[in-house]
């Protein structure tokens, strides 16, 4: 059986990681290995924000990861830096504030 899930995030509505106010916010929904992955790129809130989405993408196609902690799920990326989790084919992409993402599965 084939599955999709799609999700849409805005940057304007993204806690920012350096303000430090929300820190418990990103432990909960990231790993060390993403967090760590995330503050080396040129914009870490976009993605942190990336992450967040392809996590909510991974939910919507198998609610099987419904109701756990999203650092749970871990997102890492193969060599050229396309992001991967399991059994899924993962896409991301951003316009301005906007990221789209999605996961399909079979």
């Amino acid at each position: 059986m084939l599955a999709i899930g799609v999700d849409i995030e805005n940057l304007n509505n993204f806690p920012d990681y350096s303000t430090g106010d929300e820190r418990r916010f990103f432990q909960d929904n990231y790993t060390k290995n993403e967090i760590d992955y995330c503050l080396k790129n040129q914009n870490p809130q976009l993605s942190f924000m990336s992450l967040f989405s392809v996590k909510e993408s991974i939910i919507k196609a198998d609610n099987s990861y419904m109701g756990k902690k999203l650092n749970n799920i871990e997102i890492k990326f193969d060599d050229m830096g396309k992001p991967f989790f399991g059994d899924f084919s993962i896409s991301i992409s951003h316009c301005g504030n906007i990221c789209v993402t999605v996961a399909v599965i079979s």
